[in-house]
């Protein structure tokens, strides 16, 4: 039972004071109790008008369907007689359905391993042979959370009922008085399968001061309206309103009632089999169909074809989806595509569904819910267009761990199933764009013929043949800038054979700057050999980031493009980002070091025709930027070179975060800087970590919460920064499955003059946790323990107390000494006559680290 309804019910007869029952009036609200809410809320207008403070509870109330349930369950139909239906006020409540919707999806994962639909079925006439569980008389397809009921056979596996593969040869379900009706007899042992509807009930109370109240509920309307007609010079309520729509205000109450498989029952002739005919198309109409509904999908996301990570982004509402070339048939794509559109509904601008906040990263709870509801529109929408849907390779461990959280949420609410189907029916019939009649919109919208050939906007295939001009050790540049290398930066063909992108394009592998990196050969041009020129220099003011939040970048089109193209930013600026920083371009002499500024030095390397070979003394002729550290941050790093790389771990509570932020905001000095936050996402956290290390006053301060590889390209090709903080690497390791060697070429080599910082987890034992070759693609290794911060690699070795309180409280001998160290490095620096003052880390951080 609803735990609003259960409590007020539970009070009956008591006395309670005004905030018990506004605290009751917002558990109602949350709970889509509408009856109990609209009840409570007149209840405390009348008492404030009357001056009351107290109230005398009496009157149970019923619990209703809530309205974000209703999409997913349909009316009880005509066919059905009172006698067939159980529910409210007989012996089975609906908290009793509930509980054995949820029992019955609980113990199939448990039981098998996965949810109903979760394998790859066998061609026999199932539902994913054109197969669909229908009414013997209405002969229409069941929605909702019926669908699963019906679609899959409950079995005894040992002492529990678990959910498997129906055969749907025969695909009529009949409910008790049917069968005898058509003078059919149920097979011994038959198993019933509980369909749930709704019913409406009609009630209305109103108190009268005399005593004689006038009261009514009943499921027959024409006896409700009758009723109105009889007491409506009596009734308070039509003062506000007609009696037509009194008569339409009704409570939905959740019902249930059994039917039988037609191959369960004997004595009737079966006519033939109802399919969704598009399963008799062929496999090319249905994938046109699939690609209609597609095109016709009301207030559509925008689409960008690439990657090999496809995902919904609802800061830019916009769907990545990977080529259909790189999956292993059109029937994964499509299914896959259709569960990024599913998600796409959520979308303020759509359904506005909870668990796909644009500015809020959702609770665990809601983003299993939300993937359920993905999962399951996904099986509506290919069951409508006769596709196999078909569970993504390679995911077996993670439908696993998926589905152990998807139990979890079910055990501790017996609603979660039930809503998460609604949601999922009311997710497909929006992308469906189904009119009065239930008719798809690729149905009944006839501007375009099915058959009728059509571009297609699709990436390329991967086998495109495309001739190369270049030779290895061809000397080039580059039309456009890619990364950090400019249009007019010198490089090297490092190798004859091209490389393919993920959507087709050639490639080709170039040194620039004395690094590897992989460029499109569209934008790769020959020029003659030129030694020692410098790059032109832009300096630019980048688009801002938004630092709370991503916001759609102005420059990307409405249309399907595919990915990566490369746009020049406009510098603007924007009204929810900072402005960004002027700076002066830095020296870049022969022979000297310098620091600051945000243009970047070239490294001039003298072309040769030896490929990739270099002599010593060219090696020595290259000049390399160096960062000239203060404030103390010198005695962590040492001096290293401006695109150096480092990663971070440290055991939970240690303050990795906050620590890193320290860091981002120190290093503005020397050039843009973006924290990518994909791990914990924009929160009131992350604010408060923000504002904590100053970062939120560095004009040249850029955040972002991007999950994807794809999408983390395109934000450093947007912001050009000189520093990149990926907070945690993890989160693209376990989504992408990325190795190290692969990241490496993917960004080390191709921003060759950007400086990555890496967070990583820790093991139990505090431990660096994954592959070890991740810690040999970086510089200098950072590690935390109780708030001091411990620095090794190639530039030396180093440490800083990061928070001073914390240090002291929690390795206090630690800090002790690095505190006598920096005094004596301070009174070896100043005259012996003046007192030194010992030079602390960092100002005292009035923040709970270990909270973070």
């Amino acid at each position: 039972m609803s735990n609003a309804v259960k409590k007020f019910n539970g009070l009956n007869g008591s006395i309670i004071d005004t905030q018990t029952l506004e605290s009751l009036l917002k558990l109602a609200n949350s709970e889509g109790q509408q009856y109990l809410e609209n009840r409570i809320k007149k209840a405390i207008e009348a008492a404030k008008a009357a001056g009351i403070n107290e109230f005398k509870t009496g009157g149970n109330v019923i619990e209703q369907v809530p309205q974000n349930s209703l999409p997913g369950i349909d009316v009880v139909p005509s066919y059905i007689g009172e006698s067939e239906i159980s529910g409210l006020n007989k012996a089975v409540s609906p908290d009793d359905i509930y509980q054995y919707i949820t029992d019955m999806m609980i113990n199939t994962i448990k039981e098998v391993g996965h949810l109903p639909w979760q394998r790859n079925w066998d061609k026999t006439i199932t539902l994913w042979d054109g197969g669909q569980a229908v009414n013997f008389e209405s002969k229409k397809p069941y929605r909702g959370v019926n669908y699963w009921m019906v679609n899959f056979k409950p079995e005894k596996k040992g002492d529990k009922w678990v959910l498997v593969e129906r055969d749907l040869t025969n695909p009529y379900f009949l409910t008790l008085n049917q069968i005898k009706k058509n003078k059919g007899k149920i097979k011994k042992g038959a198993q019933a399968t509980r369909v749930v509807y709704f019913t409406k009930l009609y009630t209305h109370t109103q108190q009268n001061e005399n005593g004689n109240n006038l009261t009514i509920s009943t499921y027959n309307k024409a006896k409700f309206l009758a009723w109105i007609k009889k007491y409506q010079k009596q009734l308070r309520a039509l003062k506000n309103m007609s009696i037509e729509r009194l008569a339409n205000s009704y409570i939905p109450i959740l019902k249930y009632y059994n039917v039988f498989h037609g191959a369960d029952v004997t004595g009737i002739e079966w006519p033939k089999a109802v399919k969704n005919t598009n399963y008799t198309k062929t496999e090319k109409q249905r994938y046109e169909v699939a690609e209609r509904v597609i095109e016709l999908m009301p207030k559509k996301p925008e689409i960008i074809y690439g990657g090999n990570q496809p995902a919904y982004y609802p800061s830019y509402d916009h769907v990545r989806m990977t080529p259909i070339t790189a999956f292993k048939d059109e029937n994964t794509y499509y299914s896959t595509l259709f569960h990024e559109l599913v998600h796409s509904t959520g979308h303020p601008n759509r359904l506005n569904r909870s668990t796909m906040s644009v500015y809020i990263k959702p609770s665990k709870t809601d983003y299993a819910k939300e993937e359920l509801v993905a999962e399951m529109g996904a099986v509506f929408l290919c069951a409508e267009t006769g596709i196999l849907f078909s569970v993504i390779e390679n995911s077996a461990k993670y439908l696993a761990g998926w589905s152990r959280r998807i139990v979890k949420n079910m055990e501790d609410d017996n609603r979660f199933f039930f809503r998460a189907s609604s949601k999922a029916q009311e997710a497909a019939d929006f992308i469906l764009d189904k009119n009065k009649e239930g008719a798809p919109a690729y149905f009944y919208k006839k501007n375009t013929s099915l058959t009728t050939k059509k571009k297609d906007t699709r990436a390329p295939k991967k086998n495109t043949v495309v001739v190369s001009k270049f030779k290895n050790g061809d000397v080039v540049t580059l039309l456009k800038q890619w990364g950090n290398v400019k249009p007019g930066d010198i490089g090297k063909i490092s190798e004859r054979k091209e490389r393919k992108a993920s959507n087709g394009e050639p490639m080709h592998r170039v040194i620039f700057n004395g690094k590897v990196g992989v460029f499109p050969a569209k934008i790769i041009t020959t020029v003659k050999p030129q030694p020692n020129r410098k790059p032109k220099r832009e300096n630019k003011d980048p688009q801002q980031l938004a630092l709370l939040g991503a916001a759609k970048s102005k420059n990307r089109s409405k249309k399907q493009k595919i990915v990566p193209k490369i746009k020049k930013t406009v510098p603007k600026k924007k009204q929810n980002g900072l402005k960004a920083v002027e700076t002066e371009p830095i020296n870049t002499a022969t022979g000297k070091e310098v620091s600051g500024g945000t243009s970047r030095a070239a490294v001039s390397v003298p072309p040769s025709k030896r490929g990739n070979i270099l002599t010593a003394s060219e090696v020595g002729a290259m000049e390399f930027e160096i960062l000239q550290l203060d404030e103390g941050w010198e005695n962590l790093f040492q001096t290293p070179a401006k695109n150096m790389n480092m990663a971070v771990w440290a055991g939970p509570k240690n303050g990795k975060t906050v620590s890193c932020l320290q860091i981002a905001s120190y290093f503005t000095k020397f050039g843009p800087t973006l924290y990518n936050f994909a791990d914990q996402g924009i929160s009131l956290s992350t604010k408060k970590l923000i504002k904590l290390s100053g970062l939120d006053q560095k004009q040249n301060a850029y955040v972002t919460t991007s999950v994807t590889l794809e999408d983390l390209h395109q934000d450093i090709q947007q912001v050009n920064p000189q520093f990149v903080f990926i907070d945690m690497i993890n989160q693209f390791i376990d989504s992408t499955g990325i190795k190290a060697h692969e990241f490496k070429d993917q960004f080390l080599r191709r921003y060759p003059d950007t400086s990555f910082i890496l967070v990583f987890e820790v093991t139990k034992d505090g431990n660096f946790k994954g592959d070890q070759a991740w810690t040999h693609v970086v510089d200098q290794l950072l590690t935390l323990d109780n708030y001091i911060m411990d620095s090794k690699g190639r530039y030396g070795t180093g440490e800083r107390i990061m928070w001073d309180e914390g240090a002291k409280k929690y390795n206090p001998k630690r800090y002790a000494q690095i505190m006598e160290d920096l005094k004596q490095e301070n009174e070896s620096s100043i005259d012996t006559k003046t007192e030194a003052t010992p030079k602390t880390s960092v100002p005292d951080l009035k923040y709970n680290f270990e909270t973070v």
